[in-house]
């Protein structure tokens, strides 16, 4: 579930800033990476149970994203999600915003990211496969002298 939720945040990230910590909003106070606006400070941290974040955090990348895991997983938690699965996916993207075109922006830009990774997976796997069996006639060579 993890892994799930943080390859949302990554597309969350894309669709909200593109990866730009200095972005800002449209006049309603939502600032950095994941455009938070200061009412999610306040709910980060109701949820976290103590004043854990400020409202500077938000131009911190890293603290970004924590703000952002910390509210989706536990606001999916307490709405009964166990699983992901498209419904509770949906309920993450809703919860960061539920503009019109919003939830088809992100679906677009996590199907991009999936698309790179597996990309990249097949060409590590390919250069490794490549640097063995040079590696490997190497040694042969080695042995048959």
């Amino acid at each position: 579930m993890t892994n799930a939720i943080l390859s949302l945040i990554a597309a969350l990230i894309i669709v909200e800033s593109n990866g730009n910590p200095t972005a800002l909003g449209d006049n309603t106070g939502a600032v950095g990476i994941l455009q938070i606006h200061p009412v999610m400070i306040a709910e980060a941290n109701r949820l976290a149970g103590f004043e854990r974040f400020a409202l500077r955090d938000r131009w911190n990348p890293m603290l970004s994203k924590q703000i952002c895991f910390l509210v989706l997983n536990e606001r999916r938690k307490r709405a009964g999600y166990t699983e992901w699965t498209p419904e509770c996916r949906d309920y993450c993207i809703n919860l960061w915003n539920h503009g019109g075109k919003y939830r088809g922006r992100v679906l677009e830009a996590a199907k991009r990211l999936s698309e790179r990774e597996t990309l990249a997976k097949r060409v590590r796997g390919h250069l490794l496969a490549l640097s063995d069996s040079k590696g490997s006639q190497r040694l042969l060579k080695r042995g048959n002298k």
